[in-house]
């Protein structure tokens, strides 16, 4: 299968911001 560069890059974006939420979240509560 082929991605196109601007697909991958959205979705390894939306992977990394869902990461950082979760150890912010994790060290906040």
């Amino acid at each position: 299968t082929y991605y196109r560069p601007d697909d991958v890059e959205r979705v390894v974006g939306n992977v990394e911001e869902k990461r950082k939420e979760a150890r912010w979240k994790g060290k906040t509560i």
